[in-house]
C-alpha cells in the first residue's frame, strides 16, 4: 500500500509518502511564492525520490483544516484532480488530528490551540493512548477562556494560538506542559498514521463532497 499525504492548511507545505506502513519520504516545505505553484513540483520531487509514479499511489490523505481558506481550496483542488485522473480514493483527516499527533506524552488530556482570528481560537481536545489518538470535543471554534474551562486536569498545549494566548495558558490552572513551535504545525507523516485504520475498513470519503474544515458558518460545513 503506497500513500500519499498532504496539507495545505498552514504557513507550510507538507507532503509525505508512504510505503508497506514505512514512511519513506517527508517534506516540510516554508511557502515564500503561491502556493498553486509548488505543490505540483514538490509533490512531483518527493515521487522521484520514493521512485514513485503517482499511478502508483494507492490513497491520498488530505488534511482538511481549519487553516488559511485560499491554501485550503487550492491544496483540495490539486487532490481532487490527481483522484479523478487516477481513480484514486482519498480521506480527508483535520489538520488538529494531525498537530495532535506531534504530542508524546499520553494519557493525559491534549488541547490544540490554533489562531482563528477575530479574538477567536480553532481549538479540539484529546487524548492519547497506545499512539492511538481519540478526541474528546467537537471541533471548535470559539474564545480561549471558553477552551479552559472544557479542560478537567491539566493538559498538554500545542498549536500557534500559543503566541497569543500563552500567558493566560500558563497562568490557568490548566497547563501541564506547552510544547514549542517546532511542534504547532501540521506534519504530513501525522495524516498517514492517522488514516491507516481508515484505509483497513475502506473507510474511504466521497471525492465529490469532500470540503475543507473552516468551521466559520458561513464558510463551512463542520465534521462532526
Amino acid at each position: 500500500m503506497n500513500i500519499l499525504a498532504i496539507d495545505t492548511s498552514a504557513s507550510n507545505l507538507t507532503i509525505a509518502l508512504s510505503r508497506k506502513g514505512k514512511i519513506i519520504r517527508e517534506s516540510n516545505i516554508v511557502l515564500n511564492k503561491l502556493l498553486s505553484s509548488e505543490i505540483i513540483p514538490n509533490v512531483d520531487k518527493a515521487l522521484r525520490f520514493s521512485k514513485l509514479d503517482l499511478k502508483k499511489i494507492d490513497c491520498i490523505a488530505f488534511g482538511l483544516g481549519p487553516g488559511s481558506f485560499t491554501s485550503l481550496r487550492v491544496g483540495l483542488s490539486t487532490i481532487k484532480g490527481f483522484c479523478f485522473v487516477n481513480k484514486m480514493p482519498v480521506i480527508g483527516i483535520s489538520s488538529l488530528d494531525a498537530i495532535a499527533l506531534n504530542v508524546k506524552e499520553e494519557n493525559v488530556p491534549v488541547a490544540v490551540i490554533l489562531d482563528a482570528r477575530r479574538n477567536k481560537v480553532y481549538a479540539c481536545l484529546y487524548k492519547i493512548k497506545e499512539g492511538q489518538l481519540k478526541r474528546t470535543s467537537k471541533y471548535l471554534l470559539t474564545d480561549i477562556d471558553s477552551v479552559l474551562n472544557q479542560i478537567k486536569g491539566k493538559a498538554v498545549f500545542v498549536g500557534d494560538g500559543l503566541t497569543l494566548y500563552y500567558d493566560k495558558i500558563i497562568n490557568s490552572n490548566k497547563c501541564l506542559k506547552v510544547y514549542d513551535k517546532k511542534s504547532w504545525l501540521p506534519n504530513a507523516k501525522n495524516l498517514i498514521a492517522l488514516a491507516v485504520s481508515r484505509i483497513k475498513e475502506k473507510k474511504y470519503d466521497d471525492i465529490n463532497k469532500l470540503q475543507p474544515l473552516y468551521l466559520y458558518a458561513h464558510d463551512c460545513q463542520v465534521h462532526k
